[in-house]
């Protein structure tokens, strides 16, 4: 006859406890939260690249000097707290340059008007924004996926690797 199969079962109690833990609210909202922050550090980095950067000048009218601040606008971005309403998380990504969005969405100006830090006058009556926020937003969206993959492989391998 036949001896029979024997299986002992005592791990599942343990997988099922990990799984548990897998699961846990806790644990889920700190991946939600880390892929948020990746993703805005993933903006703020784009944003920073499209960022013009002047050079610096000291430019002397009329017996006054004029400086210019060429990195003022890239170092001006950064980005807010992770916060979540429900089921969105969102994290907010600014430049606190009062001129920012001048230079990001473009700005009407008047033609044949002096300006002493340049030493002419302005030609163009409007000037194209160079869509910083807008090429930064594009490049988060195609990384998103890539980013949200490293994080949650990030996290699943430390469970894997937690033997409590």
């Amino acid at each position: 006859m036949g001896k029979g199969v024997e299986i002992d079962f005592s791990g599942f109690d343990e997988l099922n406890e990990r799984l548990a833990k897998l699961r846990d609210v806790q644990s889920m909202r700190a991946v939600k939260k880390r892929t948020l922050l990746r993703l805005g550090q993933v903006y703020l980095r784009e944003a920073k690249r499209n960022t013009p950067v002047g050079v610096f000048q000291e430019v002397e009218r009329n017996g006054k000097i004029y400086r210019t601040e060429s990195e003022h606008m890239r170092r001006s971005w950064s980005a807010g707290r992770v916060q979540f309403e429900g089921a969105v998380g969102k994290v907010d990504v600014f430049n606190s340059a009062s001129y920012a969005s001048y230079v990001n969405d473009g700005h009407r100006q008047t033609p044949g008007r002096y300006v002493p830090i340049l030493g002419k006058r302005l030609v163009k009556g409007f000037v194209d924004g160079l869509n910083m926020a807008e090429k930064a937003a594009d490049a988060t969206e195609k990384s998103a996926k890539t980013v949200m993959e490293k994080v949650v492989k990030k996290h699943l391998e430390q469970w894997s690797n937690d033997t409590h």
